[in-house]
Protein backbone atom coordinates (compact mmCIF):
# COMPACT_ATOMS: atom_id res chain seq x y z
CA UNK A 1 0.00 0.00 0.00
CA UNK A 2 3.03 2.09 0.06
CA UNK A 3 2.33 3.12 -3.03
CA UNK A 4 -1.33 4.99 -2.05
CA UNK A 5 -0.66 7.04 0.54
CA UNK A 6 3.03 6.68 2.22
CA UNK A 7 1.64 3.86 4.95
CA UNK A 8 5.01 4.55 6.46
CA UNK A 9 5.48 7.22 8.78
CA UNK A 10 7.51 7.95 10.38
CA UNK A 11 7.85 8.88 12.31
CA UNK A 12 9.35 8.88 15.04
CA UNK A 13 7.13 10.36 18.05
CA UNK A 14 9.04 13.34 19.24
CA UNK A 15 5.70 15.26 20.48
CA UNK A 16 7.12 18.51 20.25
CA UNK A 17 10.74 18.25 17.96
CA UNK A 18 10.12 19.74 14.21
CA UNK A 19 10.75 16.41 12.83
CA UNK A 20 8.64 13.56 14.52
CA UNK A 21 7.29 12.61 17.88
CA UNK A 22 9.94 9.70 19.35
CA UNK A 23 8.19 8.67 22.39
CA UNK A 24 8.72 11.54 24.70
CA UNK A 25 12.81 10.95 25.51
CA UNK A 26 13.52 14.25 23.84
CA UNK A 27 11.31 16.47 25.78
CA UNK A 28 13.25 16.62 28.86
CA UNK A 29 16.18 17.88 27.20
CA UNK A 30 15.94 21.94 27.09
CA UNK A 31 18.21 24.59 25.45
CA UNK A 32 21.73 24.26 27.58
CA UNK A 33 21.50 20.93 26.49
CA UNK A 34 21.23 21.33 22.73
CA UNK A 35 23.98 24.03 22.91
CA UNK A 36 26.15 21.51 24.45
CA UNK A 37 25.51 18.59 21.87
CA UNK A 38 27.18 20.93 19.66
CA UNK A 39 30.68 19.32 20.06
CA UNK A 40 29.78 15.77 20.28
CA UNK A 41 27.72 16.23 16.82
CA UNK A 42 31.14 17.28 15.54
CA UNK A 43 32.82 14.17 17.03
CA UNK A 44 30.14 12.32 14.90
CA UNK A 45 30.87 13.51 11.54
CA UNK A 46 34.30 11.72 12.36
CA UNK A 47 32.83 8.28 13.13
CA UNK A 48 30.17 8.34 10.19
CA UNK A 49 33.07 8.81 7.38
CA UNK A 50 33.19 4.98 7.67
CA UNK A 51 29.43 4.66 6.32
CA UNK A 52 30.04 7.18 3.62
CA UNK A 53 33.03 5.19 2.66
CA UNK A 54 30.57 2.02 2.48
CA UNK A 55 28.03 3.73 -0.38
CA UNK A 56 27.15 1.28 -2.63
CA UNK A 57 24.89 3.53 -4.98
CA UNK A 58 24.27 7.26 -5.43
CA UNK A 59 20.72 7.21 -6.73
CA UNK A 60 19.72 10.22 -4.46
CA UNK A 61 19.08 13.50 -6.08
CA UNK A 62 18.53 16.50 -4.57
CA UNK A 63 15.23 18.43 -5.13
CA UNK A 64 14.23 22.52 -5.45
CA UNK A 65 12.61 23.56 -2.39
CA UNK A 66 10.92 26.06 -0.17
CA UNK A 67 11.60 27.79 2.94
CA UNK A 68 9.64 25.40 5.64
CA UNK A 69 11.52 24.22 8.66
CA UNK A 70 12.74 20.64 9.91
CA UNK A 71 10.49 18.29 8.09
CA UNK A 72 9.36 14.85 9.86
CA UNK A 73 6.75 13.18 7.09
CA UNK A 74 5.97 12.78 3.57
CA UNK A 75 2.89 11.57 1.73
CA UNK A 76 3.02 11.05 -1.92
CA UNK A 77 0.11 10.32 -4.40
CA UNK A 78 2.07 10.50 -7.21
CA UNK A 79 5.83 11.03 -7.99
CA UNK A 80 5.00 14.92 -8.41
CA UNK A 81 2.57 15.36 -6.30
CA UNK A 82 3.50 15.30 -2.32
CA UNK A 83 2.95 16.92 0.81
CA UNK A 84 6.14 17.58 3.50
CA UNK A 85 4.67 18.40 7.14
CA UNK A 86 6.94 19.37 10.34
CA UNK A 87 7.51 21.91 12.90
CA UNK A 88 5.48 24.88 13.56
CA UNK A 89 2.44 23.45 11.44
CA UNK A 90 4.53 24.27 8.50
CA UNK A 91 3.63 22.35 5.05
CA UNK A 92 5.37 22.26 2.24
CA UNK A 93 3.69 21.35 -1.31
CA UNK A 94 5.12 19.01 -4.15
CA UNK A 95 3.67 20.29 -7.75
CA UNK A 96 5.28 20.64 -11.12
CA UNK A 97 8.69 19.83 -9.87
CA UNK A 98 8.94 22.27 -7.14
CA UNK A 99 8.30 22.18 -3.59
CA UNK A 100 6.45 25.48 -2.28
CA UNK A 101 5.34 26.29 1.37
CA UNK A 102 1.64 26.28 2.39
CA UNK A 103 -0.29 27.36 5.95
CA UNK A 104 -2.37 24.70 7.74
CA UNK A 105 -4.33 26.39 10.79
CA UNK A 106 -4.05 26.19 14.45
CA UNK A 107 -4.44 28.09 17.48
CA UNK A 108 -0.56 27.77 18.84
CA UNK A 109 1.30 28.05 15.46
CA UNK A 110 4.78 28.59 17.96
CA UNK A 111 4.21 25.58 19.50
CA UNK A 112 2.60 23.05 16.73
CA UNK A 113 4.05 20.23 15.19
CA UNK A 114 2.60 17.88 12.35
CA UNK A 115 4.03 14.37 12.75
CA UNK A 116 2.25 12.69 10.12
CA UNK A 117 0.34 13.14 6.61
CA UNK A 118 -1.29 10.75 4.34
CA UNK A 119 -3.03 11.52 0.76
CA UNK A 120 -5.60 8.93 -0.54
CA UNK A 121 -5.90 11.44 -3.76
CA UNK A 122 -4.93 14.68 -5.07
CA UNK A 123 -7.75 16.41 -2.95
CA UNK A 124 -7.87 13.44 0.05
CA UNK A 125 -5.23 14.43 2.37
CA UNK A 126 -4.88 14.37 6.33
CA UNK A 127 -2.17 15.70 8.62
CA UNK A 128 -2.03 15.13 12.34
CA UNK A 129 -0.09 15.62 15.34
CA UNK A 130 -0.16 18.01 18.50
CA UNK A 131 -0.76 21.68 19.84
CA UNK A 132 0.52 22.40 22.98
CA UNK A 133 -0.70 25.30 25.31
CA UNK A 134 -0.28 25.91 29.42
CA UNK A 135 -2.63 23.71 29.75
CA UNK A 136 -0.79 20.83 27.77
CA UNK A 137 -1.27 19.17 24.45
CA UNK A 138 -3.90 18.24 22.52
CA UNK A 139 -4.30 16.45 19.37
CA UNK A 140 -4.35 18.23 16.06
CA UNK A 141 -5.97 17.14 12.58
CA UNK A 142 -6.01 19.29 9.68
CA UNK A 143 -7.39 17.92 7.04
CA UNK A 144 -6.86 18.75 2.99
CA UNK A 145 -10.05 18.41 0.13
CA UNK A 146 -8.22 20.89 -2.52
CA UNK A 147 -7.71 24.73 -1.86
CA UNK A 148 -6.39 24.83 1.66
CA UNK A 149 -6.21 22.96 4.93
CA UNK A 150 -8.72 23.20 7.47
CA UNK A 151 -8.90 21.85 10.85
CA UNK A 152 -10.46 18.79 12.33
CA UNK A 153 -9.60 17.92 15.66
CA UNK A 154 -7.53 20.58 17.21
CA UNK A 155 -9.22 20.67 21.07
CA UNK A 156 -8.96 17.54 23.06
CA UNK A 157 -8.56 13.93 22.56
CA UNK A 158 -12.23 12.62 21.99
CA UNK A 159 -13.10 10.25 24.87
CA UNK A 160 -9.37 10.07 26.39
CA UNK A 161 -8.74 11.51 29.72
CA UNK A 162 -5.53 13.80 29.76
CA UNK A 163 -3.81 15.30 27.14
CA UNK A 164 -3.22 13.48 23.78
CA UNK A 165 -1.35 13.81 20.56
CA UNK A 166 -0.97 11.84 16.91
CA UNK A 167 2.48 10.83 15.87
CA UNK A 168 1.31 9.08 12.48
CA UNK A 169 -1.56 8.58 10.22
CA UNK A 170 -2.48 6.26 6.88
CA UNK A 171 -5.24 5.76 4.69
CA UNK A 172 -5.99 2.62 3.08
CA UNK A 173 -9.14 4.81 1.27
CA UNK A 174 -10.50 8.25 1.53
CA UNK A 175 -13.22 6.87 4.13
CA UNK A 176 -10.53 4.87 6.16
CA UNK A 177 -7.86 5.89 7.86
CA UNK A 178 -5.73 5.46 10.86
CA UNK A 179 -4.04 7.52 13.26
CA UNK A 180 -1.93 6.90 16.00
CA UNK A 181 -0.01 8.10 19.15
CA UNK A 182 -0.40 8.23 22.93
CA UNK A 183 -2.13 9.64 25.83
CA UNK A 184 -0.61 11.36 28.84
CA UNK A 185 -2.25 10.62 32.34
CA UNK A 186 -2.00 11.93 35.45
CA UNK A 187 -1.49 8.77 37.31
CA UNK A 188 0.70 5.53 36.32
CA UNK A 189 1.20 4.73 33.76
CA UNK A 190 2.47 7.82 32.18
CA UNK A 191 1.36 6.81 28.46
CA UNK A 192 -1.64 5.14 27.26
CA UNK A 193 -1.05 4.30 23.63
CA UNK A 194 -3.86 5.95 21.56
CA UNK A 195 -5.43 4.88 17.78
CA UNK A 196 -8.17 7.05 16.31
CA UNK A 197 -10.40 5.54 13.31
CA UNK A 198 -12.10 8.41 10.32
CA UNK A 199 -14.33 5.93 8.39
CA UNK A 200 -15.99 8.40 6.19
CA UNK A 201 -18.00 10.78 8.64
CA UNK A 202 -15.66 11.62 11.82
CA UNK A 203 -12.20 10.69 13.66
CA UNK A 204 -13.19 8.61 17.02
CA UNK A 205 -10.93 6.55 19.22
CA UNK A 206 -10.73 3.08 18.95
CA UNK A 207 -9.69 0.81 21.58
CA UNK A 208 -6.35 0.09 21.23
CA UNK A 209 -3.96 -2.68 23.77
CA UNK A 210 -2.30 -1.07 26.76
CA UNK A 211 0.64 -2.60 27.97
CA UNK A 212 0.53 -2.94 31.70
CA UNK A 213 3.69 -0.78 31.78
CA UNK A 214 2.38 1.57 29.52
CA UNK A 215 3.62 3.17 25.92
CA UNK A 216 3.36 5.06 23.13
CA UNK A 217 2.63 4.38 19.19
CA UNK A 218 4.84 5.91 16.89
CA UNK A 219 3.73 4.15 13.31
CA UNK A 220 1.15 2.88 11.18
CA UNK A 221 0.51 0.99 7.68
CA UNK A 222 -1.74 -1.15 6.20
CA UNK A 223 -1.26 -3.63 3.92
CA UNK A 224 -5.64 -3.99 3.25
CA UNK A 225 -8.55 -2.72 5.12
CA UNK A 226 -8.30 -5.81 7.80
CA UNK A 227 -4.42 -5.84 7.84
CA UNK A 228 -3.09 -2.58 9.49
CA UNK A 229 0.15 -2.13 11.81
CA UNK A 230 0.91 0.31 14.18
CA UNK A 231 4.47 -0.11 16.38
CA UNK A 232 6.04 1.77 18.99
CA UNK A 233 7.46 1.14 22.72
CA UNK A 234 6.59 0.38 25.88
CA UNK A 235 6.99 2.27 29.15
CA UNK A 236 6.95 5.49 30.30
CA UNK A 237 9.00 9.13 30.41
CA UNK A 238 11.74 7.21 32.48
CA UNK A 239 11.63 4.00 30.40
CA UNK A 240 11.90 5.17 27.11
CA UNK A 241 15.33 4.98 26.06
CA UNK A 242 16.21 2.87 28.96
CA UNK A 243 16.65 -0.37 30.16
CA UNK A 244 12.52 -0.58 30.92
CA UNK A 245 11.33 0.12 27.17
CA UNK A 246 10.62 -2.68 24.61
CA UNK A 247 8.99 -2.92 21.56
CA UNK A 248 5.38 -2.80 21.28
CA UNK A 249 3.70 -4.11 18.31
CA UNK A 250 -0.31 -4.05 17.59
CA UNK A 251 -2.39 -5.47 15.09
CA UNK A 252 -5.70 -4.97 13.21
CA UNK A 253 -7.52 -8.06 11.52
CA UNK A 254 -10.57 -6.32 11.64
CA UNK A 255 -12.87 -5.71 14.76
CA UNK A 256 -10.37 -4.91 16.94
CA UNK A 257 -6.52 -4.16 17.57
CA UNK A 258 -4.21 -6.78 19.43
CA UNK A 259 -0.66 -6.88 21.33
CA UNK A 260 1.66 -9.16 18.96
CA UNK A 261 4.93 -10.60 20.39
CA UNK A 262 8.34 -10.02 19.11
CA UNK A 263 11.53 -11.33 19.98
CA UNK A 264 13.05 -8.72 21.71
CA UNK A 265 16.64 -7.67 21.42
CA UNK A 266 18.43 -8.08 24.78
CA UNK A 267 18.15 -4.29 26.55
CA UNK A 268 16.31 -1.18 25.60
CA UNK A 269 14.42 -1.42 22.51
CA UNK A 270 11.64 0.32 20.52
CA UNK A 271 9.94 0.73 16.87
CA UNK A 272 9.76 4.05 15.35
CA UNK A 273 8.77 3.21 11.82
CA UNK A 274 6.74 0.14 9.64
CA UNK A 275 5.64 -0.49 6.30
CA UNK A 276 4.50 -3.56 4.37
CA UNK A 277 5.03 -4.25 0.59
CA UNK A 278 2.28 -6.65 0.92
CA UNK A 279 0.24 -8.65 3.03
CA UNK A 280 3.21 -10.87 4.49
CA UNK A 281 6.40 -8.45 3.81
CA UNK A 282 6.18 -6.12 6.45
CA UNK A 283 9.24 -3.95 7.84
CA UNK A 284 9.16 -2.39 11.27
CA UNK A 285 12.70 -0.42 12.49
CA UNK A 286 13.95 1.89 15.21
CA UNK A 287 16.60 1.52 17.55
CA UNK A 288 17.99 -1.30 20.08
CA UNK A 289 20.20 0.26 23.27
CA UNK A 290 20.54 2.45 25.18
CA UNK A 291 19.31 5.70 23.89
CA UNK A 292 22.79 7.65 23.08
CA UNK A 293 24.55 4.50 22.10
CA UNK A 294 21.58 3.04 20.06
CA UNK A 295 22.28 1.19 17.05
CA UNK A 296 19.50 0.75 14.50
CA UNK A 297 16.68 -2.22 14.87
CA UNK A 298 15.22 -3.61 12.14
CA UNK A 299 12.88 -6.72 12.27
CA UNK A 300 10.79 -8.17 9.06
CA UNK A 301 7.23 -10.54 9.16
CA UNK A 302 7.68 -13.33 7.52
CA UNK A 303 5.41 -16.64 7.81
CA UNK A 304 3.31 -14.90 11.04
CA UNK A 305 5.93 -13.80 13.52
CA UNK A 306 8.05 -10.90 13.76
CA UNK A 307 12.28 -11.23 13.91
CA UNK A 308 15.07 -9.36 13.74
CA UNK A 309 17.02 -8.86 10.61
CA UNK A 310 20.98 -7.69 10.92
CA UNK A 311 21.69 -4.49 9.96
CA UNK A 312 24.94 -1.83 9.30
CA UNK A 313 26.47 -0.97 12.63
CA UNK A 314 26.62 2.87 12.86
CA UNK A 315 30.25 3.89 14.23
CA UNK A 316 29.55 6.69 16.27
CA UNK A 317 29.81 7.06 19.61
CA UNK A 318 26.54 8.96 20.07
CA UNK A 319 24.13 6.10 18.83
CA UNK A 320 21.58 6.27 15.92
CA UNK A 321 18.31 4.40 15.12
CA UNK A 322 15.63 4.33 11.58
CA UNK A 323 12.99 6.78 11.90
CA UNK A 324 11.27 5.67 8.68
CA UNK A 325 10.86 2.80 6.15
CA UNK A 326 9.71 2.35 2.85
CA UNK A 327 9.45 -0.03 0.09
CA UNK A 328 8.92 -0.16 -3.48
CA UNK A 329 8.66 -3.39 -3.57
CA UNK A 330 9.04 -6.57 -1.69
CA UNK A 331 12.60 -6.79 -2.54
CA UNK A 332 13.44 -3.05 -2.96
CA UNK A 333 13.27 -0.93 0.55
CA UNK A 334 14.70 1.99 1.97
CA UNK A 335 15.54 3.29 5.77
CA UNK A 336 16.62 6.39 6.65
CA UNK A 337 18.49 7.15 10.05
CA UNK A 338 19.43 9.68 12.58
CA UNK A 339 21.97 10.16 15.09
CA UNK A 340 20.55 9.98 18.60
CA UNK A 341 22.38 13.70 19.43
CA UNK A 342 20.20 15.19 16.35
CA UNK A 343 16.56 13.92 18.05
CA UNK A 344 17.71 15.09 21.41
CA UNK A 345 18.84 18.19 20.78
CA UNK A 346 16.10 19.28 19.23
CA UNK A 347 14.14 19.38 22.97
CA UNK A 348 10.73 21.33 23.88
CA UNK A 349 11.37 24.86 22.43
CA UNK A 350 11.59 25.56 18.75
CA UNK A 351 14.44 24.67 16.74
CA UNK A 352 17.77 26.98 17.11
CA UNK A 353 18.80 29.34 14.13
CA UNK A 354 22.34 27.09 14.31
CA UNK A 355 23.60 23.93 13.06
CA UNK A 356 22.91 21.03 16.15
CA UNK A 357 24.53 18.13 13.76
CA UNK A 358 27.62 17.97 11.27
CA UNK A 359 26.36 14.67 9.84
CA UNK A 360 25.18 13.99 6.05
CA UNK A 361 22.15 12.24 5.93
CA UNK A 362 21.97 8.67 6.68
CA UNK A 363 19.89 5.63 4.41
CA UNK A 364 20.29 1.70 4.35
CA UNK A 365 19.24 -0.31 1.38
CA UNK A 366 17.73 -3.75 1.26
CA UNK A 367 17.99 -5.07 -2.21
CA UNK A 368 16.75 -8.65 -2.13
CA UNK A 369 19.41 -9.76 0.29
CA UNK A 370 20.55 -8.26 3.18
CA UNK A 371 20.77 -4.63 4.34
CA UNK A 372 23.76 -1.98 3.35
CA UNK A 373 24.63 1.73 4.02
CA UNK A 374 24.25 4.14 1.27
CA UNK A 375 24.41 7.83 0.80
CA UNK A 376 22.28 10.19 -0.16
CA UNK A 377 23.10 13.42 -2.10
CA UNK A 378 24.50 15.84 0.26
CA UNK A 379 23.19 18.50 1.42
CA UNK A 380 24.11 22.07 -0.49
CA UNK A 381 24.94 25.16 2.20
CA UNK A 382 25.26 22.61 5.53
CA UNK A 383 24.53 19.99 7.18
CA UNK A 384 21.48 17.88 7.53
CA UNK A 385 19.53 14.85 7.94
CA UNK A 386 16.28 12.72 6.65
CA UNK A 387 13.19 12.10 8.93
CA UNK A 388 10.99 10.77 6.45
CA UNK A 389 10.64 8.45 3.08
CA UNK A 390 7.62 6.65 1.20
CA UNK A 391 8.12 4.65 -1.82
CA UNK A 392 5.25 4.93 -4.66
CA UNK A 393 4.95 1.36 -6.51
CA UNK A 394 5.88 3.34 -9.58
CA UNK A 395 9.30 3.07 -8.12
CA UNK A 396 10.05 6.43 -6.99
CA UNK A 397 11.23 7.26 -3.35
CA UNK A 398 11.19 10.77 -1.71
CA UNK A 399 12.82 11.20 1.38
CA UNK A 400 12.54 14.77 3.62
CA UNK A 401 14.29 16.14 6.42
CA UNK A 402 16.30 19.31 7.57
CA UNK A 403 19.35 20.97 6.46
CA UNK A 404 20.49 23.75 8.75
CA UNK A 405 22.76 26.60 8.36
CA UNK A 406 23.67 30.20 10.16
CA UNK A 407 20.20 30.93 8.72
CA UNK A 408 18.18 28.15 10.00
CA UNK A 409 16.81 25.00 9.44
CA UNK A 410 14.65 24.68 5.90
CA UNK A 411 13.27 21.43 3.89
CA UNK A 412 15.71 19.03 2.42
CA UNK A 413 14.06 16.74 -0.42
CA UNK A 414 15.73 14.06 -2.25
CA UNK A 415 13.99 11.85 -4.64
CA UNK A 416 15.22 8.07 -6.27
CA UNK A 417 13.48 5.84 -8.86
Amino acid sequence: MDGVDTLTRPSRVTPVGPADRRPRSARVVGTIASLCLLAAAVAALIGLLSIVAAVQAREWQLSRTGDLGPAGAVSCVTSTDCWAAGWGGAMEHLSAGVWTASSVPGAYQDVMALAGVACAATTACWAVGLEQDESGEHVLVDRYTGGGWTTAVGDGTPGQPGSGALSAITCVTRDDCWAVGDVENQSSPEFQPLVEHYSGGAWSVAGAPAPAAGGSLSAVTCAGADDCWAVGATGGLEQLGGPGSSPLIEHYAGGSWTVVSAAPPSGAAGLDAVTCAGAGGCWAAGYAGAYLSAQPLVLRYRGGAWSAVATPRISSNDGAAVTAIACQSADRCWAVLVLSVDEISMGPVPPPTLPLSASPPLLEHYAGTGWSAVASAEPLGGPGSLDAVTCLTSGTCWAVGSTASAAGFRLLAESAS
